[in-house]
């Protein structure tokens, strides 16, 4: 698991966007909801979205995945046969939304003694300057810090992209020229989203469609020169869609795949009116179980959606505002009655 320690420039340039999006005139606007992330909030699994949770929603994140491998990579990059990992790794986040404007938040990696690295922790937040409203686009920047692993041995650390400790990775990058450092830490991105509504098919329930591209630097794009990270050659791009059903009034079916950067990851998650539940494939790009970074891992999530401002406690899930159709009543209402009175004398008695 790993620790976040916030940059005072960002952060200091997050928290005043925060209080201009309170100044601002708050406008609930329909839009899909997102699935949580593994690690970050609402988004895909790891790829951000432009969309930001409601205001004073509290999503709390629970996931973790298996890694089973043949071999890996020491410290000096030479590789190891026999010498294969069977174990599990777990991660925590929370997360707020403010104004329908911001999301904040923290995540929970690595609590270990120094032997093993120590804590890893970080801090999370996006600020969506266009919100996909509607048949709509969206535009949002945002930023993640993770605190490094420290193994009490003097050398510089870098966090990785899959939340766990590892001696391997440093800021020098090992074997990499030492003036090419690797920093990882600090991640900003800018992430753009489109949002489309579904079209009626017969044996389909009601589903929308989004996408999501951008770019971002640290874990996004850093270590691909090191043998055990990945063979990838990034260069900070990511890319996800998804595929969101309304299996009822309260639960949708949210079905994804992104492009982190160095991995291709799938995942499937269940939106039971606030309660979520998801599997996920990591690194379904890599066919050999090549080390922990480049092998494929597969892993649960759990996660629970507060509504604070709302009439309800869980977060009720939805799609895009539809329609609705015109009401056609048949057959036709019967026409007016329209009642004519007249009035009659009585009449004279007999013999008159």
């Amino acid at each position: 698991m790993k620790i976040v320690r916030s940059r005072t420039g960002w952060f200091s340039g997050l928290l005043t966007a925060v209080a201009m999006a309170s100044l601002a005139t708050v406008t609930a606007a329909q839009t899909t909801t997102m699935p949580s992330t593994l690690r970050y909030g609402s988004g895909y699994l790891d790829v951000p979205t432009a969309t930001v949770m409601p205001h004073l929603a509290v999503v709390g994140t629970f996931s973790g995945f298996w890694v089973n491998t043949d071999g890996r990579y020491d410290a000096n990059s030479v590789w190891t046969s026999g010498n294969g990992w069977d174990e599990s790794f777990w991660d925590g986040s929370v997360a707020l939304g403010l104004y329908d404007r911001v999301e904040l938040g923290a995540s929970f990696q690595s609590f270990n003694d120094a032997a093993d690295g120590g804590n890893i922790l970080g801090v999370f937040g996006r600020v969506a300057l266009l919100r996909p409203q509607d048949q709509g686009f969206g535009l949002a920047v945002g930023g993640r810090y993770v605190t490094a692993p420290d193994f009490d041995d003097n050398i510089d650390y870098m966090p990785g992209r899959l939340g766990l400790p590892d001696n391997r990775f440093t800021k020098d990058g090992l074997a990499v020229d030492p003036d090419d450092e690797i920093n990882s830490e600090l991640s900003v991105y800018a992430v753009a989203t489109a949002t489309l509504r579904g079209k009626d098919i017969s044996f389909l329930p009601e589903h929308d469609f989004t996408f999501s591209g951008g770019w971002g630097s640290g874990m996004f794009r850093e270590g691909e020169e090191i043998a055990f990270y990945s063979a990838n050659d990034s260069e900070g791009f990511f890319a996800a869609g998804g595929i969101h059903f309304a299996l009822s009034e309260s639960t949708l079916l949210h079905v994804m795949g992104e492009w982190n950067g160095f991995d291709l990851n799938f995942g499937a998650q269940f939106d039971f009116g606030g309660l979520r539940i998801g599997g996920h494939w990591l690194g379904a790009n890599y066919q050999n179980d090549l080390d922990v970074y480049r092998s494929s891992k597969f892993g649960v999530l759990g996660s629970l959606a507060l509504c604070l401002d709302g009439e309800g406690f869980l977060c009720k899930p939805g799609l895009m505002a539809r329609e609705m159709p015109d009401t056609v009543q048949l057959p036709a209402p019967p026409p007016d009655t329209v009642v004519v009175e007249r009035e009659v004398a009585p009449p004279l008695p007999t013999g008159t």
